[in-house]
């Protein structure tokens, strides 16, 4: 342990008992990821926050240009919450800022195919394409820099560095166009077979096999504020075991105010749409999904494969999915209420109908084949449309 850091940190945390302040201002970011370090060691957990808070408003370019670093620093502390809690919105919304770094050489193959794999990865495949490329290049000696003067060797030396990452890409969401420029230069990096997989995908679209070119993992972008990745994931697969979704955002409460009218000006006619919504206090999720479309006029809609749902917090495959067991009455539509999921046709009440206007819901069994919840208040929603990749 550094006695100058010691001597530093201890005549620092004096003040802040004193009043409530440290002096950092002549510290550069790594020797303060070290006194971080240090006053965990020295159980000084009143000043934990402080100096997370400090790196995060002080040194927030130098965190972005030293990314790899403070992520293996991260690694080893999962107990600094405020600094993994930034390392993992990087990851996922700003993940340009990780191939930014002073040194892409550096990052590990492990952590590049774990960044790959990530859920909600903010990046278009193309550019992962480009990013994985760019890293291998960098990882690979004596390279030059005009593609076209490479040897036999040299795209053999890349490809022993790409084959582990290149199995994860999913070719099936780059353009052909794309395709052709930026990766068929490449070509000799891949195995035969394979590629002429992805050839075939692109000029033989009846033969095209799926389970080669959109890889094993899944990937999706979601604009919520209340369900993440791995929950859409299992909705998803109520929805489609095959098939793949983005989620396009229709309506939020919060965002464009909680009416029956705001919900049907933007959700009417949008056949495919999944509604989330959060109780209150507990901030537990239900919803429904509707493979139809929403509309104004009263009138059932019949269908067999909507659902709804509760999702479980704590294992999310103890989450309950309620199946329609009566189809002529699965949707229920009229301007003055929000969702509205199952009726009986002689009345009573819905399985799952939301009162937007008041932010309550209301829960029964009728028409679907398990009660999700009790009646209660919600402090938010959304409503997505759910669009099939073809």
């Amino acid at each position: 342990m550094n006695s100058n850091f010691i001597e530093f940190l201890l005549k620092d945390y004096s003040r802040y008992i004193y009043n409530g302040n440290l002096d950092f201002n002549e510290q550069n970011g790594m020797i303060l990821l070290e006194v971080l370090k240090l006053a965990d060691e020295l159980c000084l957990t009143e000043i934990l926050d402080y100096i997370q808070d400090y790196i995060l408003k002080y040194h927030k370019n130098w965190l972005r240009e030293n990314f790899y670093k403070v992520y293996q620093f991260t690694l080893k502390h999962n107990e600094f919450f405020k600094l993994n809690e930034y390392i993992k919105d990087i990851i996922t919304n700003a993940p340009e800022f990780i191939f930014n770094d002073t040194d892409i050489s550096n990052i590990s193959q492990e952590f590049l195919i774990s960044l790959i794999q990530l859920d909600g990865l903010q990046l278009d495949e193309i550019e992962i394409w480009n990013h994985v490329i760019k890293w291998g290049i960098a990882r690979t000696s004596n390279l030059s820099n005009e593609l076209s003067s490479w040897s036999d060797n040299d795209f053999k030396a890349l490809k022993e560095n790409l084959n582990p990452l290149i199995s994860f890409i999913r070719f099936g969401f780059i353009s052909s166009s794309d395709f052709y420029i930026k990766i068929n230069p490449y070509r000799k990096i891949f195995e035969e077979n394979f590629y002429q997989s992805i050839l075939e995908y692109y000029l033989v679209p009846e033969k095209r096999d799926k389970s080669i070119l959109y890889s094993t993992n899944f990937r999706c972008r979601l604009d919520s504020i209340l369900i993440d990745s791995k929950q859409l994931r299992f909705i998803s697969k109520w929805i489609s075991k095959d098939s793949y979704f983005k989620f396009e955002l229709l309506t939020r409460g919060s965002r464009d105010g909680f009416s029956e009218q705001v919900f049907h000006n933007r959700c009417d006619s949008k056949d495919h749409s999944l509604t989330i919504l959060r109780i209150k206090n507990t901030g537990e999720i239900l919803g429904g999904y509707n493979p139809l479309n929403w509309a104004s006029k009263r009138d059932y809609y019949v269908t067999n494969d909507s659902f709804i749902f509760s999702l479980n917090k704590e294992d999310i495959n103890k989450s309950i999915i309620s199946k329609v067991i009566n189809s002529n009455c699965a949707i229920y539509n009229c301007k003055e209420r929000g969702p509205r999921f199952g009726r009986h046709v002689d009345g009573g009440k819905d399985d799952l109908m939301v009162y937007v206007s008041d932010k309550r819901f209301e829960c029964t069994k009728n028409s679907y084949d398990k009660l999700i919840a009790q009646s209660n208040q919600f402090d938010e929603y959304e409503v997505f449309q759910v669009i099939k990749k073809s």
